[in-house]
């Protein structure tokens, strides 16, 4: 017998490697205008609704992330983007239950989030990643919600249509997190740009 040591495997230590290879190289950020064979590889954008990533988070990206790798191995220039589906009921259950404002907390769950994304060693393209709280993103999923016959968005009402939907919100001018009554209606909801 030979008295060689096998050197022990590290984990943290081969995937920081490759990891560090991959970003270099830029492997995970196909030319979107330029793309021979484009595959657009969505996948669910999680809820930074916690402190982190959870079990089923890893469980439906790993798949997708395999999938997005056979294509690539196919031939196809994939494009995985990553964001934060940040708004809704458990963000805001979640914030309220530690205490913190949502505008606060959410920023700061998506930084973890993303570091443990990144420690996963997913091929995202991070120079496309959003979060639905962010004013550019849901500027253009809101608009719907403007009354009939408004045209001049910078005059309409400030809508916040989350609130019939998660009863729910943040007062920006006091920064406190406050509920909808069930006495409040709808009108109430709408609020005049100051």
């Amino acid at each position: 017998m030979s008295d060689a040591v096998t050197p022990m495997y590290d984990p943290a230590a081969v995937e920081a490697k490759w990891q560090a290879r991959w970003a270099e190289r830029r492997i995970n950020e196909p030319d979107l205008d330029g793309a021979a064979k484009p595959f657009y590889n969505l996948m669910m954008f999680p809820y930074p609704s916690a402190e982190g990533l959870h079990v089923g988070n890893m469980f439906a990206f790993t798949g997708a992330d395999i999938y997005g790798r056979f294509k690539r191995l196919q031939g196809y220039d994939v494009f995985e983007p990553m964001g934060f589906d940040a708004f809704g009921i458990h963000s805001e259950n979640y914030a309220l239950s530690i205490g913190i404002n949502p505008a606060q907390l959410i920023p700061q769950n998506i930084t973890n989030f993303r570091r443990q994304l990144k420690r996963f060693g997913g091929m995202f393209d991070w120079r496309h990643e959003l979060s639905t709280t962010d004013p550019a993103y849901y500027k253009w999923t809101q608009w719907i919600f403007l009354p009939p016959g408004v045209s001049n968005t910078s005059s309409a009402p400030s809508l916040r249509p989350i609130q019939l939907r998660c009863n729910a919100t943040v007062d920006e001018d006091q920064s406190r997190f406050w509920r909808l009554s069930r006495r409040r209606s709808a009108k109430s909801v709408i609020r005049k740009n100051h």
